[in-house]
């Protein structure tokens, strides 16, 4: 968990480095396409705190229902454990990573 808080950190802190990154695994070289997936992917979507939502937990209970009847009505929060993020939170580790 701490590798990946401090590879979001770098991604949001060092955009050059980030668009490099994509720009080897998407294989591209168009720069408007790299911005618009870094705004996308990283901005938007990587959280400084990546914790889980019981909503998106939810949404992927909602879908499984269909091959699982098993899914309806479970709580989502039973499907997933924030302690260690919560953790490096508090601790001050992930801020640290910002500094």
């Amino acid at each position: 968990m701490r590798a990946m808080v401090e590879a979001i950190a770098l991604l949001k802190k060092d955009k050059a480095f980030a668009l490099e990154v994509m720009r080897k695994y998407l294989r591209t070289q168009d720069q408007e396409i790299l911005e618009e997936t870094y705004d996308v992917s990283v901005i938007k979507y990587l959280k400084k705190y990546p914790l889980p939502t019981p909503e998106a937990f939810q949404s992927v209970l909602d879908e499984l229902v269909q091959e699982n009847p098993k899914a309806k009505g479970q709580d989502p929060r039973k499907f997933y454990d924030d302690s260690i993020i919560r953790e490096l939170a508090k601790s001050g580790f992930i801020d640290s990573l910002y500094r």
